[in-house]
């Protein structure tokens, strides 16, 4: 699928879908009431876009697995950046997501909300600052943390539990960095 398709998607489509799911987050609040944090046991990082920006989230990521050593580790990204990371150790598993068409990503969409509500990942941390469809998949994760950018007029930080300001006139690794002060 060609990017500017996705892009214009993403930009079109994940506004609506994000504030959709933001009511339907406020509704549930209003039902229950949410846990108490649980030890972090599974750990997933969400990563798709720009090759050289997951290779300047390796501070963030190296970082990510000094702190939690003992814990399940597990990227997300696009089926185009394998073989980037898996030998690095910075992770116990890397999960792909195909882009080869409308019709295959519907399909490999479903398919990955399956894998990830399965896990059932403790914490979801998105390096994404931009990209809605990285939102939606975090949420519709079910992950009981998902910690973001509520970057300016994007509509995404609406699905998030943490959200992290993300700093236009700071270096990326920075930016990447201050997702793990929380």
């Amino acid at each position: 699928m060609e990017y500017w398709v996705m892009r214009f998607l993403d930009k079109y489509v994940g506004i609506p879908i994000c504030f959709l799911l933001h009511l339907h987050d406020l509704l549930i609040t209003l039902l229950h009431v949410r846990k108490a944090r649980e030890p972090l046991r599974k750990i997933l990082i969400i990563k798709f876009w720009g090759i050289g920006s997951i290779i300047l989230a390796s501070p963030t990521l190296k970082a990510l697995r000094e702190a939690y050593p003992e814990q399940k580790i597990v990227l997300l990204t696009m089926d185009k950046n394998k073989g980037l990371y898996e030998s690095a150790g910075l992770f116990d598993e890397v999960i792909y997501f195909k882009i080869e068409g409308l019709w295959e990503i519907a399909i490999d969409f479903l398919r990955l909300l399956a894998v990830l509500r399965k896990e059932k990942f403790d914490l979801i941390l998105d390096l994404e600052p931009f990209c809605r469809f990285s939102a939606i998949v975090a949420y519709l994760s079910t992950s009981p943390r998902r910690i973001s950018y509520d970057t300016k007029n994007q509509g995404r930080g609406w699905l998030y539990t943490e959200k992290i300001a993300f700093i236009d006139g700071d270096h990326i690794v920075k930016n990447f960095l201050s997702t793990l002060s929380l």
